[in-house]
């Protein structure tokens, strides 16, 4: 008999768990554009550079960061080194890179520049961290080519990765 009040609590705080992550989604429906597995916030879907409404993909929308959320099985990242040495980051420089495929899309995420060797397997570190012990991420990007028809593979600039567990952003402190 102790049993049913915890499982009936259980049960009211789950349906307003769904019941939140159904609003987000219903609330920015061009913003998010899967599930977002209860990792996303109301605060990580505002924007507030955001002076023109998104709107959907298509021609003319805007290039705000739209969110995709997936199993962590569907995402791939690497950095790729060049044996150039920069002055800018008087280190070798690598390009990011992060695909994410969702049913029949796929999403090539990349970094905006170049950034070192190093801290390109720093960030790397820190997103298996991040996905240790989910089953599901998060990731924002802007998207490049998503208004062409039967595009398979979209191409977005990198702004923010995200699990449960803590998020990490292509501008420092911007989580």
């Amino acid at each position: 008999m102790k049993l049913l009040p915890i499982i009936f609590i259980v049960t009211i705080f789950l349906n307003f768990s769904c019941a939140i992550n159904k609003s987000l989604r219903e609330q920015y429906p061009d913003k998010l554009l899967s599930d977002d597995y209860g990792i996303l916030n109301e605060k990580d879907l505002i924007d507030e550079n955001d002076e023109l409404p998104i709107g959907p993909i298509g021609k003319d929308s805007n290039p705000a960061p739209r969110w995709i959320c997936a199993k962590n099985q569907n995402l791939k990242f690497k950095c790729v080194g060049s044996n150039i040495k920069t002055e800018e980051l008087n280190d070798f420089s690598a390009d990011f890179y992060m695909t994410i495929v969702d049913g029949k899309k796929e999403y090539d995420f990349f970094y905006r520049g170049q950034i070192s060797n190093e801290r390109c397997d720093e960030r790397i570190e820190l997103w298996k961290k991040l996905m240790d012990g989910e089953n599901y991420f998060c990731a924002a990007g802007a998207l490049m080519n998503a208004d062409r028809e039967n595009e398979d593979i979209i191409s977005a600039a990198f702004y923010r990765f995200k699990t449960k567990k803590g998020c990490d952003a292509w501008i420092e402190g911007d989580c």
